[in-house]
Parts: C-alpha cells; structure tokens; sequence
C-alpha cells in the first residue's frame, strides 16, 4: 500500500513527538540516542523498463533501417568526377 506524501508527513510528526518525550538536551550530543537515529524511509515501488525488441526480417536476421553503400561514389570517381 503506497502512503502520499501529506499522509507520510503527518505520520513522520507523529512519530518525531513520541521520540521527543522524556528526552534531555544531553540526548542531542548521544551518538546512541534516538534523536540521532535516522529514520527508514518508504522504498519506491518502480517497474522494470521493458526490454525492447529487434525487428527481424523473414530469415531471422535483425532488420537495418539504412544501408550506406558507396556503389554510386566509386562510379562517380571512376567517370572522373573525384570524391566528394
């Protein structure tokens, strides 16, 4: 069950008065006390991202979205007009 943050809040106010009763000024500088203790955070809850998946073509290979080829450079170069 998930707690909002006002319900969170509320509870943490709670819980921080309970501890402050019956506590002293020295309980401040005791490294032992329960005022210095931290207090245990609620763990987000997140969905494992999905896998994402390869197209494939009818023989099972991954399908490229753009082949370069440099057929129509070397045709060019070899008609004399150089590389670009």
């Amino acid at each position: 069950m998930a707690v909002d943050q006002k319900d969170f809040i509320e509870e943490s106010l709670k819980a921080n008065e309970e501890k402050a009763k019956g506590l002293s000024i020295a309980d401040l500088t005791d490294l032992n006390s329960p005022v210095n203790k931290a207090p245990e955070l609620p763990k987000r809850e997140t969905a494992p991202a999905p896998e994402a998946k390869p197209k494939n073509d009818k023989e099972g290979y991954p399908e490229l979205n753009t082949l370069r080829t440099y057929h129509g450079d070397v045709a060019d170069a070899v008609r004399g007009g150089g590389f670009q």
